[in-house]
């Protein structure tokens, strides 16, 4: 397992250093989420999304919402892999309870973006050959930076996950099977397709942010199977999509939006590897 583990980690190490490409900056239409918030890029086969962040206390927006999850996806038409940290908010995981500060735990979720059902996750051990280190028993509290980051490797349909000090490694989707989006975003929901339970603020409330100080490595960060190069979401090798929450998946009642892409202002790697999410008012 560790051999493999390294072996894993080189490879990303490997795409992460190579930094070529045209220099045109590329800006698509915004996607509309009821589950999610930050920013998703396409024009590649994507094998890598890795982002960085500073964990609030999730207790302080128990009123808004009933959990939070920081995450980096890789998505296609039939599927979504969802790596990230969770905490509840309160008790009962709902908006409007009492608070309770919780610590965060490490998830990797595989869903049918079909039908919105689970295929495997780690928490049930039903990916298909796993292997894992620390992630069982890992848990954060809040206040604590961590990196997370999914891997795939489209030629032997492994996903392979890092959150913070924790490991997991399977082989649950078919060989050959390619991503052409990834997303780092903040969840809301019970999963990254299902409609979030949310209370507004009576005024916009910075929930986090998503950075890395003077890089490399640089998040929020993509890499591509297909392209010889990674950058930051906000470089012009890709487009970019804002992805904003609102009440119904649709461009009305927006309820959470990230704000503007800084960091790295310029060149191929650069163009925006931080940026913030904020909970909106009615």
């Amino acid at each position: 397992m560790l051999k493999r583990m390294v072996l894993v980690a080189a490879a990303v190490i490997a795409a992460l250093s190579l930094v070529a490409g045209p220099a045109s900056a590329r800006t698509g239409p915004g996607y509309y989420s009821s589950a999610q918030v930050g920013y998703a890029v396409t024009g590649a086969e994507f094998s890598y999304a890795g982002a960085h962040v500073t964990l609030p206390d999730a207790s302080r927006f128990s009123r808004e919402l009933g959990m939070v999850e920081f995450g980096a996806q890789l998505w296609n038409s039939s599927t979504v892999i969802d790596v990230g940290a969770v905490a509840c908010t309160d008790s009962t995981c709902k908006p409007g309870g009492k608070p309770v500060v919780r610590y965060y735990r490490p998830v990797l979720r595989i869903f049918s973006r079909k039908t919105g059902k689970l295929i495997c996750s780690a928490a049930l051990g039903n990916c298909g050959n796993p292997s894992s280190m620390d992630w069982a028993h890992a848990s954060f509290r809040p206040g604590t930076s961590i990196d997370i980051d999914v891997v795939f490797e489209t030629v032997y349909g492994t996903v392979t996950a890092f959150v913070g000090s924790a490991f997991y490694d399977a082989w649950p989707l078919p060989a050959g099977m390619t991503f052409g989006q990834a997303r780092i975003a903040a969840d809301f929901g019970p999963t990254p397709l299902a409609a979030a339970p949310f209370r507004a603020p009576a005024r916009p409330v910075k929930l986090a942010t998503f950075f890395e100080g003077p890089g490399p490595e640089f998040e929020a960060e993509v890499a591509a199977s297909n392209k010889p190069w990674s950058a930051c979401i906000g470089a012009p090798v890709f487009t970019r999509h804002v992805l904003v929450l609102t009440k119904a998946g649709a461009a009305t009642h927006v309820r959470a939006r990230p704000g503007g892409l800084s960091g790295y202002p310029g060149g191929v790697s650069g163009g925006g590897c931080n940026f913030s999410v904020f909970l909106e008012p009615l």
